[in-house]
C-alpha cells in the first residue's frame, strides 16, 4: 500500500509537558484511547490535557514513541524507544525533555516519510542557530514556507492547518525551547536578544548528535569524519551546545562504548561512529 504523502508543515501547541504526561501514562500492552490518557493524566498526575486530547498521542506517535495498536480501537501503545524514554523521564526529568528535543531535532533527518512538522521543527531551530540570537516568529516563520515551497514543491504549503506555517507554529517551537534547562532561548522573546550556547546535560548526548551527523549527510557507519571546526559546530547545532562540551561528550562516550572511537590522523582527531547510536546508548 502506498502511503499518502504528508503535507503538514504546522506544528500544533501540543506542549512538552502535555507529550511528556501521555507518555508517563501509557504502556507496551495496554492500548489507551486519547480519551483514557486525559482521564489517567488528571487522576494520577494532576494534569489537565487540553480540550482536544488527540494531539498528545499524535505527538508520540509522529516521534516513534507510540503506535496504534493493532486492534483497531483507536487507542496506542508505547514502542521500545517509548519505554526507554519513560524509564529516563521517571528519574531525570531534564534528561528526558533534552531527548524528546532530540526526536524532533532528527525525526525527519534519513527517514523520506516522517511528517513535515519535524522538517519544519528542525529548520526553525536551525535558523536561530545561525542567526545566534531570537528571530521574530513571523520572519521564521515566512522562511519556512518560502524554503519548503522550494524543497516540497509538490506538497500544498500554506493552504489551512494542512500545509499552512505560521508565526504560532514557530511559537510552538519557542515554548518547546524554552522547557529546556537551561534554555538556549532567553526569557524573553524580544527579537536579537542573543541565544545560549550551553555544556551538555549528559556526555551521551554527543553520541546522539553524532549519529544525526552520519545519517544527516549519508556517512556510513564505520568510516571516520575529521573533527575541523565545522563538523564540531554541526554537532554542537543540535542541543545548542558548547563545542568544548561537544568534544569533551565525544571523548568521554568513546570511553564507554565501543562503537565511537576517537582517532589520531595526519589531518586532525577524528571521530569513528561504527553503528547507529541511540536512545538505548543514553
Amino acid at each position: 500500500m502506498v502511503t499518502k504523502e504528508d503535507h503538514h508543515f504546522y506544528i500544533d501547541n501540543a506542549s512538552l509537558r502535555e507529550v511528556a504526561t501521555a507518555l508517563r501514562v501509557l504502556s507496551v500492552d495496554r492500548p489507551l484511547r486519547p480519551a483514557a490518557i486525559r482521564e489517567i493524566a488528571k487522576r494520577d498526575f494532576n494534569y489537565t490535557i487540553q480540550k482536544d486530547a488527540t494531539y498528545a498521542p499524535r505527538r508520540l506517535r509522529d516521534l516513534g514513541l507510540a503506535l496504534p495498536d493493532n486492534t483497531g480501537g483507536g487507542g496506542c501503545v508505547l514502542t521500545a524507544v517509548g519505554l526507554r524514554l519513560q524509564s529516563i523521564l521517571q528519574y531525570d526529568q531534564d534528561l528526558a525533555y533534552e531527548l524528546f528535543h532530540y526526536l524532533h531535532y532528527t525525526g525527519f533527518a534519513g527517514h523520506p516519510d516522517a511528517r513535515k512538522l519535524l522538517w519544519s521543527y528542525r529548520r526553525c531551530c536551525q535558523l536561530l542557530w545561525d542567526a545566534g540570537h531570537v528571530i521574530s516568529t513571523r520572519m521564521v516563520a515566512s522562511t519556512i514556507l518560502s524554503e519548503a515551497a522550494d524543497q516540497f514543491a509538490d506538497c500544498l504549503v500554506g493552504v489551512g492547518s494542512q500545509g499552512g506555517f505560521k508565526a504560532s507554529a514557530v511559537g510552538s517551537v519557542y515554548s518547546w525551547l524554552k522547557q529546556l534547562k537551561p534554555s538556549p532561548l532567553p526569557a524573553s522573546d524580544q527579537p536579537d536578544a542573543p541565544i545560549a550556547r550551553r555544556p551538555l546535560m549528559t556526555p551521551a548526548l554527543a553520541g546522539l548528535a553524532l549519529d544525526d551527523l552520519y545519517r544527516d549527510r549519508d556517512i556510513q557507519y564505520g568510516d571516520q569524519v575529521i573533527l575541523d571546526d565545522q563538523i564540531v559546530d554541526a554537532l554542537a547545532q543540535v542541543f545548542f551546545a558548547t563545542p568544548e562540551s561537544v568534544y569533551a561528550g565525544l571523548t568521554e562516550t568513546a570511553k564507554r562504548s565501543k562503537n565511537l572511537r576517537l582517532v589520531e590522523t595526519l589531518s586532525g582527531v577524528a571521530v569513528e561512529l561504527r553503528q547507529p547510536f541511540g536512545l538505548s546508548d543514553v
